[in-house]
């Protein structure tokens, strides 16, 4: 599982890109196989693709503790940590206002 959409798509270019590499040097009894396992992967990742949050930017106007903007993004405190960790924020009382910031939607 993942936590994002943008999340899935970037695991799934990392392993068809070595899939690739391994495609240009493999045999020719070798080389079909690789193409259908890049295949079913490119159809299975990121999966329902519906219920995976996206990764957007937002712009806090002003410098915000998380707890605050967290709760004016999702209602809740629920997303908080993901807030902190995905920005590497410094200090969770001090988010600085005009700085962008990745969040996660909600679906």
């Amino acid at each position: 599982s993942f936590p994002s959409y943008d999340d899935a798509v970037s695991a799934r270019t990392l392993v068809t890109d070595l899939l690739d590499a391994q495609a240009e040097a493999a045999t020719d009894d070798i080389y079909p196989t690789l193409q259908e396992l890049r295949a079913n992967l490119v159809k299975a990742v990121p999966g329902d693709a519906l219920d995976l949050p996206r990764l957007v930017e937002h712009t806090p106007v002003s410098t915000t503790p998380s707890l605050v903007l967290a709760f004016r993004l999702y209602g809740d405190l629920d997303s908080e940590a993901d807030l902190i960790a995905r920005n590497r924020v410094r200090h969770p009382a001090f988010i600085r206002g005009g700085e962008v910031l990745e969040i996660l939607t909600r679906g």
